[in-house]
């Protein structure tokens, strides 16, 4: 079984953590009902993304962002997946994604 953790890496919440198990996603937004809710980043929309692992895969989904999703410099455009490593940008916050077997 996989548990992806999400680091923020830079802004107002630098240095939170998150977690997925597998099987489950969180939503990233601007909005309160965000499960990572980053509400002071104002090029991010109020639903901007999913990110889950499903069945050991990790994903993120954008949600018809305007300003879009980002893996590295890849736009995402509906669901991609991501690896260990990966940087996710969703506005001007950052997320490093590290994906471990637990």
């Amino acid at each position: 079984m996989k548990l992806m953790t999400i680091t923020v890496t830079n802004g107002s919440h630098k240095g939170e953590t998150f977690f997925v198990a597998d099987n489950s996603s969180l939503s990233i937004g601007r909005g309160a009902d965000a499960a990572l809710c980053i509400a002071d980043d104002h090029r991010a929309f109020r639903q901007h993304a999913i990110i889950g692992l499903k069945d050991g895969e990790a994903y993120i989904s954008d949600l018809a962002s305007t300003n879009g999703t980002f893996i590295g410099k890849i736009k995402v455009f509906s669901r991609d997946k991501l690896k260990d490593g990966d940087i996710v940008f969703i506005g001007r916050t950052y997320f490093k994604i590290t994906i471990k077997e637990q």
